[in-house]
């Protein structure tokens, strides 16, 4: 968790999303989820479901897919950001 942790050090960082860029924030609940074998989902398994339409639900769905029914042992938390447009020139606005 952020802040947890006095010894850790966070940067401040800018960044300009163009339209169809995405950010996609998760906890370790998803790459550590596990199937009934112990294996976790891990990273490799992010790609496909974070290029779907909904990456949320996309990633949700292979976690389920993955655990096929395993219990979870932590929060699976997902953020997605997307710009979806160009921003309004106030001065057209009524």
């Amino acid at each position: 968790p952020v802040g947890l942790f006095g010894f850790a050090q966070y940067h401040l960082v800018h960044a300009t999303l163009s339209v169809g860029d995405r950010v996609v924030l998760l906890t370790d609940g998803i790459t550590e989820a596990e199937a009934a074998d112990g294996e976790q989902f891990g990273m490799e398994r992010l790609e496909t479901p974070l290029r779907a339409a909904d990456p949320v639900a996309a990633l949700l769905s292979a976690v389920d897919a993955f655990c096929n029914g395993s219990p979870a042992q932590d929060d699976r938390t997902i953020l997605a950001i997307e710009r979806t447009a160009q921003p309004c020139n106030a001065a057209e606005q009524p």
